[in-house]
């Protein structure tokens, strides 16, 4: 999960362990790479706004690298125009839902990103 709102990570965290995911957190954009670099997800949850690097550039960096390149990538933000969803698409993003999101709409979203996804492990 990569979000810079200590709130919302702490409530979506808590949900998906509890549904059985383990859930690892970057804070800002250049964190979230180093970490899909050493944690290999299954699946990555991406805010938009971020300190560092944007989640734009974020997923488009995952998208370039070998080892994440096939990673789900679901965006996760309160930017609502259709312009940013269309962007988000295009980045690379495998969907984009917007904020605020409760935990179980959140699991119904990452459950089909898994189960399309070979390599992806489905809790």
């Amino acid at each position: 999960m990569v979000d810079d709102d200590a709130d919302l990570v702490e409530v979506l965290g808590l949900g998906l362990t509890s549904a059985g995911y383990s859930v690892a957190v970057a804070t800002n954009g250049l964190e979230a790479l180093e970490l899909a670099r050493s944690w290999c997800p299954d699946l990555i949850v991406l805010d938009l706004v971020l300190p560092e690097m944007d989640g734009f550039a974020v997923c488009d960096a995952l998208r370039q690298r070998r080892e994440t390149a096939s990673v789900p990538v679901l965006m996760l933000t309160g930017l609502t125009s259709p312009l940013n969803r269309s962007t988000g698409l295009k980045c690379g993003a495998d969907d984009y839902v917007q904020k605020p999101i409760t935990v179980s709409e959140l699991l119904g979203k990452i459950r089909p990103l898994l189960t399309h996804f070979p390599g992806a492990a489905v809790e």
